[in-house]
């Protein structure tokens, strides 16, 4: 089976003929349109890309099994932030996966 037979179609992402010149060396930003959140484009362009993350991982059959285990072993460490701790003085729990996965 060839595995790009069940690939995603990803949404296009144009690419823009455009150069910038730092002191001489030339650098090409062909996706510059994408920084830009307010461009119609770039909305378009999210707007199925989340669709399409949307709809793979409809697919993952093992997803809450791996986000149960990534909780429990990054809730189950407790360390200080680099300046000492929470402003409250104590530990800081390392929880902060659950907001990123979307659950």
């Amino acid at each position: 089976m060839n595995p790009r037979e069940n690939a995603p179609t990803y949404p296009p992402a144009p690419r823009l003929d455009l150069v910038d010149d730092f002191h001489g060396t030339t650098v090409a930003d062909p996706y510059r349109w994408l920084e830009d959140r307010d461009d119609a484009r770039t909305q378009e362009w999210l707007a199925a890309q989340t669709a399409l993350t949307s709809q793979e991982r409809e697919s993952w059959t093992r997803r809450d099994g791996f986000i149960d285990r990534l909780l429990g072993i990054s809730c189950s460490v407790r360390c200080c932030s680099p300046c000492g701790g929470s402003s409250a003085g104590g530990p800081v729990s390392q929880c902060l996966l659950l907001p990123m996965i979307g659950r």
